[in-house]
């Protein structure tokens, strides 16, 4: 049993009442610090807390809010657009970094808040110009320190995500694949991939695009999983994607829709944990900067339909 249960999402409300305030809770995973459900809930054997803001960006800063002041590095991405971010939250969470997500032509002011207060050395911009403008990037140099401003990006998300995929060590023991074409099943394996510092890669479902072969061609990985079922990524995609590991064997964290492959991926953590993140599967902002936290903590993300528990 969890002893706490983190929920990342601004828009539901696990009560019957108003959403409960914007809060976070302590990387020491102190309980004074959460914000509780409504009485009814009371009586559950977990405490619940909720990390939100009255939008995506104030939800993000919000959970920037785990982590202290003089960040070495922290990821922004877009918040209207999930391609590019996909593989971000993983990457993130495995250098112990938060996300802030921006608009594409201007810093909205929580995501300034934010920036001002983690105080981060380096950040980092992830996709090219078309989601985060120059203009943005060069505005985000005033926020970061002597590490400046990078921008992780391909051609599109395929190769933005192939790119990130660069920055983790070859030889790796293994690779995660997931569809580009959706983002629950790769928001759902970050925090696992985050915690055990691997990559994530996008693929078509029937096609592997060149600048994923040439990353796994470089990676050399011994094992290949594939998050999501055959329709999400093929049989045929991932045995192809496979060819390029050392053992060419994959295998798959699945269930018959988004909510129960997450919960095939949470699965993989160690028993015991002391907190499970869950956000909203219906939309990615709270899932992506959510998926960055867990992953640091070394706990699952779950996904969630608005109004019922999947």
């Amino acid at each position: 049993m969890f002893r706490a249960i983190v929920a990342i999402i601004f828009a539901l409300s696990l009560a019957t009442g108003a959403p409960a305030a914007a809060s976070v809770v302590s990387d020491q995973g102190s309980r004074a610090a959460v914000a509780q459900l409504d009485e009814p809930h009371t009586s559950l054997a977990v405490d619940v807390a909720r990390m939100a803001g009255s939008d995506r960006y104030a939800t993000a800063a919000t959970v920037a809010g785990a982590w202290p002041s003089g960040q070495a590095v922290a990821f922004v991405a877009n918040g209207q657009s999930y391609p590019d971010a996909l593989s971000a939250a993983a990457r993130a969470g495995n250098v112990n970094a938060p996300i802030l997500l921006t608009d594409t032509n201007f810093i909205p002011e929580q995501t300034s808040k934010a920036l001002q207060r983690l105080n981060a050395e380096r950040i980092v911009v992830v996709g090219g110009e078309r989601v985060v403008s120059a203009q943005v990037a060069g505005q985000l140099r005033s926020y970061a320190g002597l590490g400046g401003v990078e921008r992780v990006w391909g051609k599109d998300r395929y190769a933005t995500a192939a790119a990130m995929a660069g920055k983790y060590s070859n030889g790796s023991a293994k690779a995660f694949l997931a569809s580009g074409q959706d983002f629950p099943d790769a928001l759902a394996g970050a925090a696992l991939a985050g915690h055990q510092g691997v990559p994530v890669l996008l693929t078509r479902s029937d096609q592997l695009d060149p600048t994923t072969v040439s990353r796994l061609k470089n990676l050399g990985v011994d094992e290949l999983v594939v998050l999501g079922g055959s329709n999400a990524v093929s049989n045929a995609t991932a045995k192809q994607a496979a060819s390029y590991t050392t053992t060419g064997r994959f295998s798959r964290l699945a269930g018959e829709n988004r909510y129960s492959t997450a919960a095939a991926v949470a699965q993989q953590f160690s028993k015991g944990a002391e907190q499970v993140f869950v956000a909203s599967g219906e939309g990615f902002p709270e899932a992506l900067v959510g998926a960055a936290l867990a992953g640091r903590r070394g706990v699952p993300l779950v996904l969630t339909p608005p109004k019922a528990l999947g």
